[in-house]
């Protein structure tokens, strides 16, 4: 999902990499004409690996040297505790 701004400004052009259940990259320092596609290898790979922690050995150079965070999955928050039923005698 595009986002307009992802409050990153001293590291130039930035990306995120997310998806439901998984860790979340967020990438700077980015020049289109060149990163694109270590931003879309990564992408692959991320999506492949179950928890979206692929190896780091295995990611583009500039993802490892220019990864700025890596955010754990958001958890789902628990459903509220049902209230007692008032059962009428």
């Amino acid at each position: 999902m595009p986002a307009n701004c992802l409050s990153n400004c001293p590291r130039g052009c930035s990306a995120a990499v997310s998806a439901s259940g998984k860790w979340t990259y967020v990438i700077g320092d980015l020049d289109p004409d060149r990163h694109a596609g270590d931003v879309i290898d990564f992408a692959r790979q991320h999506r492949a690996h179950a928890e979206g922690v692929p190896e780091w050995r295995d990611r583009p150079e500039h993802v490892r040297k220019h990864t700025i965070a890596r955010v754990p999955p958001v958890k789902p928050a628990a459903p509220a505790p049902s209230a007692p039923s008032q059962e009428q005698s």
